[in-house]
C-alpha cells in the first residue's frame, strides 16, 4: 500500500501526519509504525499522526516511534493546527483524541495555539499502579525507589506528577543535567513500575516567575528537542507548587520557546510555531 504523508515539525519535534479516514490501526501496526520511523531506513519523527475531518473536527491519533499509543500531543496538535490552515483554509477547529476534545487556534502572527484543558492528579488519568500519598510531593527514595546519587548532585527540589492530556512526571531541580544523564536517567523514570502505562519525564529548573528551562524525555520517543504537553504540565505543577506566581509563563527547550497561559476557566493554553516541511509517500 502506498501512504501519502506531510512531514511537519514543531521546536525540532518531528511527525509524519497521514490523512485516512480511520485514525487507527488499521492503517499502521506497531512494526509498520517503527519502520516509518527510524531516520535510518524510514522518514525519521518522533511521532506518527493519522487524522480524519468530520466538520470542524479533527479526529486524531498519535503513534510513538516505538509503536505505541500516546493520548495527545502538543506539538503535534499545533502541527495539525498549521496543516489544516495550509490545506483546508481552517483557523480554528477541535481536536478530538482518546476520548477528549482540544481547541485549536491558528492565530495572526501564524502561531499555533493548543488548549490542553484541566490537568488531573487522577491516578487513572496518570496511570499509577498503586496509590501514592500525594502525586504533587514524589519522595524520590520512597515513591521511585532511585538512589539519590543519580540524580541528587543537581539539587532536586520537587518531584511531581500529572496528566495534562497525557501522564507527566517532572523534576524540579536547582540545574538540568546533561542530555546524557537526562536520557539514562529519563529512561528508568519512563519506564518505572510505579507508571503503569509508562511517563513522559521532564527535567526543570525555575528561571524566574516569568521563565522555566526544562529538558525532556518522552515515553516511547526518548530524548527530544521540546515537548509541548510537558511544558504545560511543568507550568501547571509550578504555579501548584508556588514555585512560580503569574499566569502567563515561557518554557524554554532546546527547540525553542513555548509559551503557557492559564486561563480564566483554569485551563492551560500553549502558543508556539509549527513548520510544514515536505510532503511525499512511502510504501507500507
Amino acid at each position: 500500500m502506498i501512504v501519502n504523508f506531510h512531514k511537519m515539525q514543531a521546536l525540532g519535534n518531528d511527525f509524519v501526519i497521514v490523512e485516512h479516514r480511520y485514525s487507527s490501526r488499521k492503517l499502521f501496526t506497531r512494526e509498520s509504525i517503527m519502520a516509518v520511523s527510524h531516520r535510518l531506513y524510514g522518514v525519521g519523527c518522533d511521532q506518527i499522526v493519522v487524522f480524519y475531518r468530520e466538520n470542524c473536527f479533527v479526529h486524531a491519533s498519535f503513534f510513538n516511534n516505538d509503536g505505541g499509543e500516546a493520548e495527545i500531543c502538543g506539538n503535534a496538535s499545533r502541527c495539525l493546527g498549521k496543516l489544516m490552515k495550509r490545506f483546508y483554509g481552517m483557523l480554528r477547529f477541535t481536536i478530538v483524541a482518546a476520548g477528549k476534545d482540544y481547541d485549536i487556534q491558528v492565530n495572526n502572527d501564524d502561531t499555533v495555539s493548543v488548549n490542553v484543558g484541566h490537568p488531573s492528579f487522577s491516578g487513572s488519568a496518570i496511570g499509577l499502579s498503586r496509590e501514592v500519598a500525594d502525586p504533587m510531593h514524589l519522595s524520590l527514595t520512597h515513591d521511585l525507589q532511585i538512589e539519590e546519587k543519580k540524580i541528587s548532585k543537581w539539587g532536586v527540589t520537587e518531584i511531581a506528577c500529572v496528566s495534562a492530556g497525557n501522564p507527566h512526571l517532572v523534576l524540579f531541580l536547582d540545574k538540568i543535567p546533561p542530555l546524557e544523564k537526562v536520557a539514562e536517567i529519563g529512561k528508568i523514570l519512563s519506564l518505572h513500575r510505579l507508571f503503569s502505562n509508562g511517563i513522559n519525564v521532564s527535567f526543570s529548573k525555575i528561571i524566574s516567575d516569568s521563565l522555566i528551562e526544562q529538558s525532556s524525555f518522552e515515553r516511547g520517543a526518548g530524548l527530544t528537542m521540546a515537548c509541548g504537553s510537558g511544558a504545560c504540565a511543568t507550568a501547571f505543577l509550578a504555579g501548584k507548587l508556588g514555585l512560580i506566581n503569574g499566569r502567563n509563563v515561557v518554557v524554554q527547550q532546546r527547540g525553542g520557546n513555548l509559551f503557557i497561559e492559564f486561563k480564566e476557566d483554569e485551563s492551560i493554553m500553549q502558543t508556539g510555531p509549527a513548520f510544514y516541511v515536505f510532503s511525499g509517500s512511502i510504501e507500507l
